[in-house]
């Protein structure tokens, strides 16, 4: 049996809002499987960090005092494509969600999400798997729906079937 510690998950939280970016940072520093390694304010900082390394999970808010996130995931994306890539968002904040996908992120987790959940974010992240907050489905499947009420069409969200599965679970609390 091997005495070595198991290896942590490293994060690191970039957000402009210094209460979102505490609250993922003590949610990060009380799980003792993860390790914080920055807690940035802005984009020029985390592609500073970026260059250099890349954690094994990336959280990254966005919005409109943050658009360079997108920019940030982007760089993420190509420069460090193991690493596993969520966004913060606000319920409502669907475009957000969309813009993270095309940028590369694979997982959204709500600002107003508990420690607990956002642990258990993380490490689904890090195993592979692309969480969603099940209202975020829900917002995401009005959008997707095809005989939905879409505003206009450059609104409607256009996804395979399977992905419509999966988000339908999610928004039913299925993980």
């Amino acid at each position: 049996m091997s005495s070595y510690p198991p290896e942590r998950i490293e994060v690191l939280v970039i957000d402009d809002d210094p209460v979102t970016r505490a609250e993922f940072g003590n949610a990060v520093r009380r799980d003792h499987g993860l390790q914080l390694v920055g807690a940035l304010s802005s984009s020029q900082e985390a592609v500073e960090h970026l260059a250099l390394r890349a954690p094994s999970v990336l959280i990254v808010g966005l919005g409109p005092s943050f658009a360079h996130g997108l920019d940030v995931i982007r760089f993420t994306a190509n420069q460090w494509p193991e690493c596993a890539i969520s966004v913060i968002s606000m319920f409502g904040d669907e475009s957000d969600v969309l813009a993270g996908v095309e940028a590369g992120a694979t997982g959204f987790i709500l600002k107003d999400s508990t420690h607990a959940e956002i642990a258990a974010h993380i490490r689904a992240l890090h195993a592979g798997c692309s969480p969603i907050s099940p209202l975020i489905a829900h917002a995401l499947l009005r959008r997707s729906d095809p005989d939905g009420e879409a505003k206009a069409p450059a609104a409607r969200l256009r996804l395979p079937d399977g992905h419509r599965q999966a988000l339908r679970g999610s928004a039913r609390g299925y993980s």
